[in-house]
């Protein structure tokens, strides 16, 4: 006969993983974050589905530091 505990999971024992076979690479570090956050991998971010203001705020980002980078070469240069 079997005990009813046997199959009892302690509340501190970490849940089980399971692969999935469309991402192969799994990272184990990430595994707690990723099951609180239920999307799985991180993935990069489509810029096209986030509103105005945060592409807004993207692009100005961008422009910044290109600015900065071809001011940086061009102090370097003409120093």
């Amino acid at each position: 006969m079997k005990d009813s505990n046997e199959n009892k999971v302690h509340e501190t024992e970490p849940d089980p993983v399971y692969f999935n076979q469309e991402n192969q690479a799994l990272d184990t570090e990430l595994l707690p974050m990723q099951s609180i956050e239920g999307a799985g991998p991180p993935r990069k971010v489509d810029l096209s589905t986030l509103p105005r203001p945060l592409r807004a705020f993207h692009v100005f980002i961008l422009i910044f530091s290109l600015v900065m980078v071809l001011s940086v070469v061009f102090v370097t240069i003409f120093r």
